[in-house]
């Protein structure tokens, strides 16, 4: 059985000690039993090991602090606003209009006067507009990024270059970071929820400039549980303004030490990037019977969204595979289709079976090309989207 969710994904079961998350430091009181405001004591130690297990792993340099928080992506899609705009209404640009950028500017959009720039459906939905043309406003508080689309399949796989009067950069990497290496000179702020590459879900990785730290552009709003510069001036560690999720940073810790023998980042890369070809592959062979019509330069090695020629073959698709062990592979449930999720801890026996699976299906499916059913569900010129879809699910579709 492999299961290729979108979140959560796979445990890294792999390690041993992923066993034993609650039977550390000690056989009679498991970490989570200890108290966080123990000195020096295994929680805090803890917490200070992974910091700089982090710190390590992703290369992150000295002007940037590392914060453990709660909430997921979702609190932070307000925290940021609250973090950077100072006050009610300050101006926020948001680069790009898929599904997670759309999610995080709606939150914004509370706090702050929110601006779409770069936008990919002016691309057709299937590739990422230059960082040159996005024509950010120098007086913006900051401007957003989602680094890995993966309902539309898209990712930054090269970190975008800012004019120097730019505002901070920040980017959502929620289901990317850990992939590759990330040139965090570039960002301001770099955040990711738990549940993809990084453990469990419940737990928060802020990586911010520590400039952006001292709370004088934190709204007065900001709650202390979401607030940055409370996490990084708690003493006698940073992150422990209230209680952290002991649970969630040992499981990370344990993934960053499982990534760190495995090669690190650029192992990460290299292994992301061999596997989402493999399936890519078996796609652009396809003649038409798999379609992704992402450019290949802009396409997720995370996240790889797949129609098939008809509803039919599609639904057909999703029941035999599961059938053959192959378990979450519908899309998102707002968008349909399919879907391989492909993060760190899924094992790349799984990839090669679904490899194997999906060259075996069409082999043994009968498929009747240019049908006049095919036309009016796909048009003549061969795209995804189903005709009878409204427009904003139609731009959505368009991989």
């Amino acid at each position: 059985m492999f299961v290729l969710a979108s979140g959560s994904t796979t445990s890294p079961a792999r390690p041993p000690r992923f066993r034993h998350l609650t039977r550390v430091p000690s056989p009679s009181q498991g970490l989570i039993e200890h108290s966080h405001r123990d000195a020096g004591g295994p929680v805090q130690r803890c917490m200070a090991d992974t910091c700089d297990l982090m710190r390590e792993v992703l290369d992150i340099p000295d002007t940037h602090d590392v914060l453990l928080m709660h909430g997921g992506a979702h609190a932070m899609f307000a925290g940021v606003a609250m973090n950077l705009g100072g006050e009610m209404g300050a101006k926020a640009d948001y680069v790009g209009d898929g599904f997670w950028s759309k999610r995080a500017a709606g939150e914004a959009s509370k706090y702050c006067a929110v601006r779409h720039v770069g936008l990919t459906s002016e691309l057709g939905g299937v590739a990422i507009p230059h960082s040159s043309t996005w024509n950010v406003d120098p007086t913006a508080a900051f401007v957003h990024v989602t680094a890995n689309e993966t309902i539309d399949g898209l990712e930054y796989h090269v970190d975008p270059t800012m004019p120097e009067d730019a505002p901070p950069l920040v980017g959502d990497f929620t289901s990317t970071l850990l992939s590759r290496p990330v040139d965090f000179s570039k960002y301001g702020v770099v955040y990711a929820s738990t549940g993809k590459n990084l453990g469990p879900s419940g737990l928060l990785v802020v990586i911010a400039r520590k400039d952006l730290l001292t709370g004088e552009r934190e709204m007065s709003i900001c709650p202390g549980v979401m607030s940055w510069s409370a996490a990084a001036k708690s003493t006698p560690i940073q992150n422990i303004w209230n209680t952290p999720n002991v649970f969630g940073i040992r499981a990370l810790q344990l993934v960053l030490e499982d990534c760190k023998a495995k090669g690190g980042v650029a192992a990460m890369r290299a292994r992301a990037t061999r596997r989402a070809w493999s399936v890519y592959d078996i796609i652009d062979a396809s003649e038409g019977f798999y379609i992704n019509d992402v450019e290949p330069e802009f396409r997720s090695t995370m996240t790889i969204p797949i129609k098939c020629k008809t509803p039919e073959i599609e639904k057909r698709f999703a029941e035999e595979s599961e059938k053959a062990g192959f378990y979450n592979l519908r899309g998102h449930p707002l968008f349909g289709g399919l879907r391989v999720t492909m993060y760190n801890q899924l094992p790349d026996d799984a990839v090669e079976a679904l490899v194997d699976f999906m060259q075996e299906f069409q082999m043994n499916s009968s498929v009747t090309s240019d049908s006049d059913e095919e036309v009016a569900m796909f048009g003549v010129n061969g795209k995804t989207a189903y005709a009878s879809s409204p427009p904003s699910v139609l731009n959505a579709f368009a991989f």
